[in-house]
């Protein structure tokens, strides 16, 4: 079973993380124009980098090894790479994102990853 936290939410999740019941950490990020989702997972020292402001949403998918185009419920697509322009607030870190940061969730996974506030 997978447990969805919203990180990113302006009337809808744009950026989401998935951890599954093996604690495997699987992130998504809305496309631009709601065209689907970017599924990739990075590695954990990228996952804390963004969640303390080091890094862009962008800089974090680019360390993903393996990246998934996700639209409609069954359709999932291998890519290689993706351009920033087609990654909805790609440029941002996460603080950059202001009231629409779901600090709740934010609190949980830093303290699940033991990362000093």
């Amino acid at each position: 079973m997978m447990r969805k936290l919203g990180l990113i939410n302006c009337e809808g999740n744009i950026v989401e993380l998935y951890v599954n019941s093996r604690s495997v950490l699987t992130m998504r990020a809305l496309l631009n124009n709601s065209a689907g989702y970017l599924e990739f997972t990075p590695l954990l020292a990228d996952i804390k980098a963004f969640l303390n402001n080091q890094c862009s949403l962008y800089e974090l998918i680019k360390s993903a090894k393996q990246l998934f185009i996700l639209a409609g419920r069954k359709s999932r697509i291998a890519v290689q790479t993706i351009e920033k322009k087609h990654i909805y607030l790609s440029d941002r870190s996460l603080n950059d994102n202001g009231q629409d940061v779901v600090e709740e969730n934010v609190s949980l996974i830093k303290q699940l990853l033991g990362i000093k506030k």
